[in-house]
């Protein structure tokens, strides 16, 4: 069996003027769409201002994981996820972000 890869992830390059602004206040969510996407947020974070930031960023802001995998990975760094739609897609998991936010 050939594995062929539908897509790849890859980490971005730190802006710096994101962290920047991230330091001086709590964005309102962070949405993960794969563990790796938490992995790779963690690590930039941390490169560009230190883990206990990257660590704090996630503990305090509302967060969206797509699905129960992506729960997983957020609850195993100790964050559990005030967002995940009944479906793992992404029209579920917007719809998921528009109600959080409008029964906030």
């Amino acid at each position: 069996m050939d594995a062929i890869p539908c897509y790849q992830t890859v980490q971005p390059e730190p802006d710096a003027g994101l962290y920047t602004r991230l330091r001086s206040e709590t964005p309102d969510l962070i949405v993960f769409t794969s563990p790796k996407a938490i992995r790779n947020f963690l690590k930039t974070a941390a490169e560009a201002a230190g883990e206990s930031y990257a660590r704090r960023c996630v503990r305090e802001a509302a967060v969206a994981a797509i699905g129960p995998v992506t729960a997983g990975a957020l609850e195993a760094e100790g964050k559990s996820p005030e967002i995940i739609p009944s479906e793992s897609t992404v029209p579920a998991l917007l719809t998921a972000i528009a109600r959080f936010f409008q029964n906030r």
